[in-house]
């Protein structure tokens, strides 16, 4: 431009001026095109670490479900232990008892022949 306010209008540096603007809105459409495709593929990056986030997050939900599955039986079966470890004591002083009483019947029984 500042070529065409000094000199004379002659249609050869006319025609120069509008071919360096052509090449120039080439370049700046090229790069304006190059722009675009970097920031898609970086829209395709962040959703892709969205994605690989919240697959990550369903997965550690699922892995968290299962081990408090794991341990709710792991709770259950040492309750049946416990369970079953109290029977069998109340099942032996049960059986303590009885003996005591069979004593204490032959004690008396023995205490009646004698007299």
């Amino acid at each position: 431009l500042n070529q065409l306010i000094r000199a004379p209008f002659s249609k050869a540096k006319i025609d120069n001026v509008l071919k360096d603007l052509k090449a120039d809105a080439l370049r700046l459409e090229s790069i304006r095109n190059s722009a675009h495709v970097e920031l898609q593929a970086e829209s395709r990056g962040r959703v892709e670490e969205i994605e690989i986030s919240m697959a990550k997050e369903r997965v550690e939900a699922v892995i968290e479900r299962k081990a408090q599955e794991e341990e709710r039986k792991l709770n259950a079966l040492r309750w049946k232990e416990q369970i079953e470890h109290h029977k069998r004591i109340k099942d032996q002083l049960n059986t303590v008892l009885k003996e005591q009483q069979s004593a204490k019947a032959v004690e008396r029984c023995t205490v009646m022949l004698d007299c």
